[in-house]
């Protein structure tokens, strides 16, 4: 899962915001919320090396968390929508950039 909070008071600074966003898709990443994005890896290397393609692409004074989650907790996790209980798009494991 990343996260992240990226200055926008520019045109420049908005101009970066896009590209890191664009770059997120680019990767796979789907959009859980505004700046939630959620990408399913299936194992710690091909999940190290999507972390480094998202940390190649921060901008400057962007803060950008990235939360490594396990198959069997991801598969523990539970997805509502407007109290709809939905399911996992990939219920093993996921690298999240927050």
């Amino acid at each position: 899962i990343v996260q992240f909070d990226l200055p926008v008071q520019t045109g420049r600074d908005v101009k970066a915001y896009r590209v890191f966003r664009s770059n997120l898709f680019r990767l796979g990443f789907s959009m859980l919320q505004k700046s939630v994005y959620m990408r399913y890896e299936k194992n710690d290397s091909t999940a190290l090396i999507t972390q480094n393609a998202v940390v190649e692409n921060i901008p400057k004074n962007g803060r950008v968390s990235i939360l490594r989650i396990s198959d069997i907790s991801m598969s523990n996790s539970l997805f509502y929508s407007d109290r709809y209980l939905e399911h996992s798009p990939h219920p093993h494991s996921c690298l999240m950039v927050c």
